[in-house]
């Protein structure tokens, strides 16, 4: 086995459930033995597998896009601008330069959003198309 990698990697058995153990999921090891004297070795290289994978220590992380999250953020903030932009226009005490400034702001959030949403559909179309020639 490679360094860094532990050596229940080496079965075929983990080869088929490699995104089960070491991936992003919660895994249970359910190992089934039979008291028959004729399954011993089966029944020992069964025990010795599963306590090996009581070994295995998964971390899932959350599968999040970048980009999802990055509009979602620019989405709130531009929200938050409008309603900072209403209730100062609704309170005429305020300078002009800061309404200005807040306009400018929303202004740019709002073409970086549109400039993702284009990559988003770009991305998207380039995908579809790579997967209708993968199904050809």
């Amino acid at each position: 086995a490679k360094q860094g990698e532990p050596p229940y990697r080496d079965s075929a058995l983990t080869w088929l459930l490699k995104h089960s153990l070491g991936g992003n999921s919660k895994t249970v090891m359910i190992a089934t033995i039979s008291p028959c004297p004729s399954c011993v070795d089966e029944t020992l290289h069964t025990l010795r597998y599963a306590s090996r994978t009581r070994y295995i220590v998964n971390e899932p992380i959350v599968n999040e896009d970048t980009e999802v999250r990055l509009i979602s953020q620019l989405r709130t903030e531009i929200q938050n601008l409008q309603d900072t932009l209403c209730s100062q226009a609704a309170d005429p005490s305020d300078k002009d330069d800061v309404i200005t400034a807040l306009e400018a702001k929303l202004g740019l959030n709002e073409q970086l959003l549109e400039e993702l949403k284009q990559q988003t559909g770009q991305q998207l179309v380039e995908w579809q198309l790579r997967e209708t020639e993968r199904q050809l």
